[in-house]
């Protein structure tokens, strides 16, 4: 799998609280999706919201890409050490310029190992997965002017919290540059 250049995010404003109920509401809804151990394991995602939160100049499939993702590592992470795996996405303001997601889990967190290279392209605990998940992630949001980061929760679990800014990507001279290596680089693909 190579890590291709996404599609530059194609911003217009959107309702940042109805897109995570999309999202929540399609893991809440499924069983299936999430793989919990136990059959009567009842998959938790729920919504939070503070305050009003304002539109968003974002590029919506992306935003929406973006939230699946960190809901589905988060449950992954969360129902492969407990029967009660929980996701809380919580939607608000920092202030007029900027809304903030926070996607929290009750998983194992993160090692320190593996927080080093947690927005690498190919980092993954998972058996299964390219570990290109949370490097695409990275990519929209900082192409949408924004940022990503990680903190272990203060009980349990992993907290990923975006930042992004209320009026959309600020024109941007040259692509930001991110973490991302080069593919050639990352393979050792015969010349």
């Amino acid at each position: 799998t190579k890590f291709q250049r996404l599609p530059a995010p194609n911003p217009e404003p959107m309702d940042l609280v109805a897109a995570a109920k999309g999202v929540v509401s399609l893991h809440a809804a499924d069983p299936d999706l999430v793989r919990t151990g136990g059959q009567d394991a009842e998959p938790r995602v729920d919504l939070s919201t503070e305050g009003e939160s304002p539109l968003v100049k974002a590029d919506r499939d992306q935003i929406v890409q973006v939230l699946t993702n960190l809901v589905q590592n988060g449950l992954d992470a969360a129902s492969a050490v407990r029967p009660d795996p929980r996701v809380v996405v919580t939607v608000g303001r920092v202030d007029d310029a900027h809304v903030r997601i926070v996607v929290r889990d009750n998983g194992p967190g993160v090692t320190d190992e593996m927080r080093e290279r947690l927005f690498e392209p190919y980092a993954t605990s998972k058996p299964t997965g390219t570990g290109l998940g949370l490097a695409i992630c990275q990519r929209i949001v900082f192409e949408h002017g924004g940022e990503i980061a990680y903190r272990p929760a203060t009980k349990v679990g992993a907290v990923f919290e975006i930042r992004l800014p209320v009026n959309g990507p600020s024109l941007l001279e040259k692509p930001l540059e991110t973490t991302a290596q080069p593919v050639s680089r990352m393979v050792d693909s015969p010349r």
